[in-house]
């Protein structure tokens, strides 16, 4: 199923698991990827580690790749939710 116009969402085009066999399904699918991020606290457990790594003596490398990491991590919530608003402005 290709939806005209869709917001980019790296993280549901990546994910085999989803469902794309009917939209309540992709829905379904979308809603419980964001429950993962919330649930498993992602985004706060990102930022945490780039804290402690900011506190270390640590090479700039390693301080880029954990700021790259939370800034992604942060972007694909956000995609998420974006494409959840969108999927239900489909129905």
């Amino acid at each position: 199923m290709k939806l005209k116009n869709a917001p980019t969402c790296s993280v549901i085009e990546n994910n085999e698991s989803i469902r794309f066999d009917s939209l309540s399904n992709l829905i379904d699918d979308v809603k419980n990827q964001i429950y993962i991020f919330k649930e498993d606290k992602l985004i706060e457990e990102s930022k945490e580690n780039l804290e402690l790594v900011k506190r270390s003596n640590v090479r700039s490398h390693t301080l880029k790749q954990y700021q790259n990491d939370y800034n992604d991590i942060k972007k694909e919530y956000k995609e998420l939710i974006n494409y959840l608003k969108y999927l239900k402005g489909v129905k």
